[in-house]
């Protein structure tokens, strides 16, 4: 090999060195404008939430999005906890472990939630037996005693191989790894579920209830968010895997990654789901009205606009159902003028 290779080899890895860093520095930037978007983000958050708590009340999914409104509020409490606490170091660390468990029970609810719907929408039939199995409150807390030992386990073995040097608990991390892109192959593959949904719905958009909330701009919101942060966030891990190549440190990247843009994709997906909850943040701006709903501070007359958007959107909360039970009417029909 002569000195124009050698060069031609050190000026590709010089290149190689320069593009990583490059992507790096772009990743760090997109979680400092999430970060920034997060906190603009969260009153609106709260404000559209109390505006139609109401109306939520009567979804059948409401245990799931009211279980996400609540965790959402501890989420918040937790990071800026984290940030306020870097010099209690056992404290910074639970409060990380609680983050992550929070963020991986926001993603299976997220998956079973599209599951939910995908069953519900193509198979009106199994309606009562999906809400009887999804709206027991003890569910939820059985999901997070197993991801909170899950995480327990792992943070003990990681502590353990720190002091004692003993490779073979690295085995454990290695099924840790697994787990975790199971989880998130899981997510990914249930968010593609409401495309099908997403193209069927289109063929009853002239269906009144259809054209005045638009339910597919919610699916097609919360598909897009999943998949663009996804496509985001894993490819920058693979690149990092080049630059420092140890699964702790990817794991690490995509643990945080998912900490702060679960919580804008949960409210992202809520604030533009339909054309009532756009019409809701415009009126954002009379604020007094809007930190007298923050606050829960009520007048007669912000009790008359709630009921009134109550009974504006009952519709809502069968809206996906009644359009899958016009499709099975159609389908009936036309399967008995071919008879």
């Amino acid at each position: 090999m002569n000195a124009t290779q050698l060069l031609n080899i050190s000026d590709f890895s010089e290149t190689v060195e320069n593009l990583q860093d490059l992507l790096l520095d772009v990743f760090y930037l997109f979680l400092l404008i999430v970060l920034v978007v997060l906190v603009i983000l969260f009153p609106f958050y709260v404000y559209v939430n109390k505006v139609n708590r109401r109306r939520d009340e009567m979804m059948p999914v409401f245990p799931i999005t009211n279980h996400f409104y609540e965790m959402m509020k501890i989420n918040y409490v937790l990071f800026l906890g984290s940030l306020t606490s870097l010099l209690f170091l056992l404290f910074e660390v639970l409060i990380f472990l609680m983050l992550h468990v929070y963020t991986q029970v926001f993603h299976l609810l997220t998956s079973v939630l599209a599951i939910q719907k995908f069953f519900i929408y193509f198979f009106p039939s199994t309606e009562s037996c999906i809400l009887m199995a999804t709206q027991r409150p003890y569910s939820i807390y059985l999901i997070y005693l197993i991801f909170g030992g899950k995480e327990t386990v792992e943070f003990i073995c990681f502590v353990f191989y720190v002091f004692t040097g003993n490779l073979s608990v690295l085995r454990f991390q290695s099924i840790y790894f697994i787990l975790y892109l199971s989880l998130n192959t899981f997510l990914i593959i249930s968010s593609l579920l409401y495309i099908p949904i997403l193209i069927n719905i289109r063929k009853f958009s002239h269906l009144p209830m259809a054209q005045i909330n638009q339910p597919q701009k919610y699916i097609f919101w919360q598909t897009m968010i999943i998949l663009i942060f996804k496509t985001v966030t894993i490819p920058c891990a693979l690149i990092l895997q080049f630059y420092i190549p140890h699964q702790f440190y990817i794991l690490s990247v995509l643990i945080v990654s998912d900490i702060i843009i679960t919580p804008l994709m949960i409210q992202g997906s809520y604030l533009c789901c339909n054309r009532r909850n756009i019409i809701a943040m415009r009126n954002v701006f009379e604020i007094s009205r809007f930190l007298k709903t923050i606050f829960n501070v009520k007048s007669n007359s912000t009790a008359k606009r709630q009921a009134a958007w109550c009974l504006r959107n009952l519709e809502v909360e069968s809206e996906i159902v009644a359009i899958s039970h016009a499709k099975c009417l159609i389908t009936a029909a036309s399967n008995i003028s071919l008879e």
